[in-house]
């Protein structure tokens, strides 16, 4: 007894597909490299920025405060 899902498969027909997700899945890993690599690169610049920033409040209530 053959089940209906026993039919070769014939892969002529998926060849587009996948062609298609491959060269979706590249464009979107050209996207999204470069964009985490530059999420990190400005969140240590705010990081930076906000403990100077943090100093800069703290030396002017110093100042303030004398």
């Amino acid at each position: 007894m053959s089940s209906p899902c026993s039919a070769p498969a014939i892969p002529r027909p998926f060849a587009g597909g996948i062609s298609e997700a491959l060269i979706t899945t590249q464009g979107g890993l050209l996207v999204a490299i470069p964009g985490m690599f530059a999420s990190a690169v400005l969140s240590l610049r705010a990081r930076r920025l906000r403990e100077r920033l943090e100093e800069s409040i703290m030396t002017l209530k110093r100042i303030v405060e004398s």
